[in-house]
């Protein structure tokens, strides 16, 4: 495999992002490959219409064209398999490639692993690497590990994908169908299995168009997690980069040998042209010759099977438990199994429309009940968190202030408060003083900032008075005031002794 002919950048991704990818090649190439698919696959459409007619059911047409969906899958691998090596195939091209492929592993994904979730990551493994079943079979083990999972989620999502396209241009059509004939189709149980052709048809042909978004994006997708996962156990990205790392260096060995060997051209023409005294008495030493290193053999291409020590640590590694190898289990059965009893089989009965109408009361007596107890205990709440003050003037009277209540008496800050605070805290009222300290250097910072104090100011008005203060020690004073204020407040947390002398020591603290 050419890797350095490929056409998208390689590196790590995530699944995620490997699954970005497949829609972005999907995208890119979307003309080869919808082209290719609906030409390959409206045949196949029109066969699942004709079987609809013959039987007068839908449900095996689209049976039908499911379970074809691994026949189709091949078209857009095959398209984006060789545009990522910049050799993007017309449609035409896309329908050869997907032909020469015959029966390669098809038989396996129409019977046996028709339900495997995992197709869309393996299926890339059995057309593009062209391992036998055994050697497929191993290095799945290896290389299923890092996209076994986001394939499955790919796959479902897909799935989820596909229904949801199919149900939304099939409920398109009751818009204009009478009610009375869409009715009688669900309420009898004819839906999927007795349904008239003008209904019928629709729908297969939704499910066909559905399938047809959502199989190229799992299939693209798919490939793009393969490649990620390539990359990360065989370091393509670093193969890459020491290719093209040679292929610079090659550039740049020709243009140094030439300047190497004129240089090496003109020192020896001026040693023969120079004449000195001592010429003829001093006998000549032979040099011996420069060692000349190709490039080439610097830098010899890998010979694929030529490194017996590679192949030995290859065989090392296959035989690891945990990479290849083989293991034994062993289990118990019981020698004579129980053989389950056929389960009775009841025939189905209509579904009555008034058959719904006991459950639909005892839903409607249910969601009553709910609402009922909702307002009952939202009353209760009510009463119990907000008690009226008429009832219990009593307790409104008790009832101990807030902190935001208790800093918003509109009582005057003395002159002197600070001799006031201390003498507050040293009779144990810790939060009256600091109280009494916040209000006086809220009242102390409008007097500087000649403003009047607002009734409804809080501390976050507090501190942004206190940054517009022309004194940055004062500004910090005020802040670290407020801050200690509000720790007190809400948090129950007073400073200590030492704390508070400090706050006190300076503005705006003015003792009598």
């Amino acid at each position: 495999m050419e890797i350095e002919r490929i056409s998208v950048v390689l590196r790590l991704r995530s699944a995620r992002e490997s699954v970005d990818l497949g829609a972005v090649m999907l995208r890119r190439h979307a003309r080869p490959i919808f082209a290719a698919w609906f030409i390959a696959s409206l045949p196949f459409l029109a066969m699942a219409i004709a079987l609809e007619q013959w039987l007068g059911k839908p449900w095996p047409s689209l049976l039908f064209l499911w379970w074809l969906k691994p026949l189709f899958a091949r078209i857009p691998l095959y398209v984006v398999s060789r545009a990522v090596f910049a050799e993007a195939p017309d449609w035409r091209g896309a329908l050869r490639g997907a032909l020469a492929w015959g029966m390669k592993g098809l038989p396996a994904w129409m019977t046996i692993r028709r339900f495997d979730p995992r197709r869309c990551v393996v299926q890339p493994i059995v057309y593009l690497e062209g391992l036998d079943r055994g050697e497929r079979a191993r290095r799945w083990r290896v290389f299923g590990r890092g996209v076994e999972g986001p394939g499955t989620g790919l796959t479902l999502t897909c799935t989820m994908f596909e229904l949801v396209l199919a149900l939304s241009l099939l409920l398109f059509l009751p818009m204009f169908v009478p009610a009375e004939l869409w009715e009688s189709y669900w309420f009898n149980a004819g839906f999927l299995r007795a349904m008239p052709h003008w209904l019928s048809v629709p729908l297969i042909v939704a499910y066909y168009l559905g399938m047809s978004v959502a199989e190229p994006l799992c299939t693209t997708g798919g490939f793009a997690l393969y490649l990620g996962r390539r990359t990360e156990l065989e370091a393509w990205d670093v193969d890459l980069a020491f290719r093209r790392l040679r292929t610079r260096l090659l550039a740049t060995a020709t243009t140094a040998l030439l300047a190497t060997a004129t240089t090496a051209i003109l020192l020896i023409a001026t040693c023969f042209a120079a004449t000195t005294a001592h010429a003829a008495d001093t006998p000549r030493v032979a040099k011996p010759d420069a060692v000349k290193v190709s490039i080439d053999a610097a830098f010899p291409a890998p010979n694929p099977g030529a490194d017996q020590r590679m192949n030995n640590v290859s065989a090392k590694v296959l035989a690891d438990p945990l990479l290849g190898g083989k293991a034994h289990a062993w289990r118990w059965v019981p020698k004579h199994p129980t053989v389950p009893k056929p389960e009775d089989i009841t025939p189905e009965k209509p579904v009555v429309q008034g058959a719904f109408a006991g459950a639909g009361m005892v839903l409607k007596g249910l969601l009553l009940a709910l609402l009922l107890a909702a307002v009952a205990w939202l009353a209760w709440f009510a009463l119990r968190r907000w008690p009226s003050r008429l009832s219990e003037p009593a307790m409104a009277r008790t009832t101990v202030p807030s902190a935001v209540q208790e800093t918003a008496v509109a009582v005057a800050v003395p002159k002197g408060f600070g001799e006031q605070v201390h003498v507050l805290w040293r009779s144990g009222s810790r939060r009256e003083a600091l109280a009494l300290l916040y209000r006086g250097t809220v009242e102390r910072m409008a007097t500087r900032l000649d403003e009047p104090v607002s009734p409804d100011a809080t501390e976050a008005d507090a501190i942004a008075g206190a940054r517009r203060l022309d004194d940055d020690d004062a500004g910090r004073r005020a802040i670290r005031i407020v801050r200690t204020w509000q720790y007190a407040a809400y948090a129950d947390r007073y400073p200590s002794d030492e704390e508070m002398a400090v706050l006190l020591g300076g503005w705006p603290v003015e003792r009598a």
